[in-house]
């Protein structure tokens, strides 16, 4: 994707944010498809370059978060969970505590991985969403793709759905909950969909849309 132009990977009424690998390899890189309903910032200073985790700072009307679009290869041990921790350490400074961090972090239960993984949700007291495998094969079924937030109060559900086109990932879904006062007495809910898709897994891609119910008074 990173000599790909933009207009490559348009979406009717979203916005491509995008963190491409720097280290001349091919493919690879994240990137996330956000509603243009949304007011949306990159915020490029927590990011680090030798990581493939990119930050965004989303509001809607008074609700603020902060998504980190993350993807950890295999092959990739201690370095990453370091360079993460400290990209996460500098969110934390952030005015903004409502955190979410989602992508292949490729930690199956089984795995060296899924200790560090442990580790660094018991240490910044994060819940971590997903508890089904995410990538099925004829032979084995992993937990790979991960949703870790220090907000789970907020989260009406996730779901793993079925994979998209070739993809040999599970699709993750998330769903916010966030309570918006309308010109009356009444609370309008919305509701913010996460979607997470890994594409083979070079690619990852994050999918936020707004749907508005009708209000409950």
């Amino acid at each position: 994707m990173a000599n790909d132009p933009d207009q490559n990977y348009h979406l009717d009424n979203y916005i491509l944010f995008r963190h491409d690998r720097n280290d001349g390899r091919v493919g690879g890189g994240v990137a996330a498809w956000i509603s243009d309903k949304l007011v949306v910032r990159h915020r490029h200073d927590l990011e680090r370059a030798d990581i493939e985790a990119m930050w965004l700072e989303i509001r809607s009307h008074n609700n603020v978060f902060l998504l980190c679009v993350v993807y950890r290869p295999p092959n990739m041990q201690i370095v990453f969970w370091d360079k993460l921790q400290e990209s996460l350490d500098d969110a934390k400074q952030d005015k903004c505590n409502n955190i979410i961090i989602l992508g292949d972090l490729n930690a199956d239960d089984k795995t060296h991985a899924y200790d560090k993984l442990n580790l660094f949700t018991s240490i910044n007291h994060l819940a971590s969403l997903v508890d089904e495998p995410t990538r099925i094969t004829p032979t084995v079924q992993s937990k790979l793709d991960r949703i870790l937030t220090n907000i789970p109060q907020f989260v009406s559900n996730t779901e793993v759905l079925t994979p998209l086109l070739l993809n040999d990932h599970c699709t993750i879904t998330l769903s916010l909950k966030f309570r918006i006062p309308s010109t009356g007495t009444c609370i309008m809910p919305r509701t913010l969909l996460v979607v997470l898709v890994v594409i083979k897994q070079i690619l990852g891609r994050a999918a936020i849309h707004q749907s508005t119910t009708a209000p409950s008074c």
